[in-house]
């Protein structure tokens, strides 16, 4: 950048994920560039705060690519210097940690759902009774997925119907009993002989 907040260099990474051609995008602003109004001014702060300190400043953000979606990346900005000391430009650069945070992300659930199963099984390892099983795992599931509403169903054996035997509700009405699986959707029979396939 220049210190008008214009791109005087961009890559070729930079510039698929703009969507754009060199010619398109260089002495552009950021606005110019496709960068929300939000999103601009958060990078002339940092570009002014790199200039007024002549230290580097690191950061986070998530952009839309122009082929990939919406991305997170890892940016980091640096002071250019000239001969005198002075800040004459500040230097980018930026990877896409998407796959990173997401793997990230998919531990975190990970250990949320062990720390649950663990409760769960705690919790019922001392029950005897089948219907107490199932009403405190429904009670559990719902905590856990914070759901007004958890139970089991089995189907009634002979195509439309399905038995709702337990349901666990937070001040709403129960549906136990009888019930067709129109009911809830046509999409819901499918649904679950997908989820069974798998």
């Amino acid at each position: 950048f220049d210190l008008s907040y214009r791109f005087t260099y961009v890559n070729h990474a930079v510039l698929t994920m703009w969507g754009k051609t060199w010619e398109q995008a260089i002495g552009k602003s950021l606005l110019e560039n496709g960068y929300e109004p939000w999103h601009a001014e958060m990078h002339e702060r940092e570009i002014d705060q790199v200039v007024a300190t002549r230290q580097p400043i690191r950061g986070e953000v998530s952009f839309p690519h122009a082929v990939l979606g919406n991305r997170i990346y890892d940016y980091i900005f640096v002071p250019v210097t000239n001969q005198q000391g002075d800040v004459e430009a500040v230097a980018g650069t930026t990877r896409d940690i998407t796959e990173i945070r997401k793997a990230e992300d998919m531990v975190r659930k990970s250990g949320k759902q062990q720390a649950f199963l663990l409760h769960l099984n705690d919790h019922l390892k001392e029950m005897a009774d089948p219907a107490d099983i199932q009403y405190g795992a429904a009670s559990l599931l719902a905590g856990y997925l914070h759901a007004d509403r958890a139970g089991y169903a089995e189907d009634g054996g002979d195509g439309p119907t399905v038995i709702v035997t337990t349901d666990y509700t937070n001040n709403l009405t129960s549906i136990r009993g009888r019930h067709t699986y129109d009911d809830y959707g046509p999409d819901l029979l499918n649904s679950l002989r997908e989820a069974k396939r798998n």
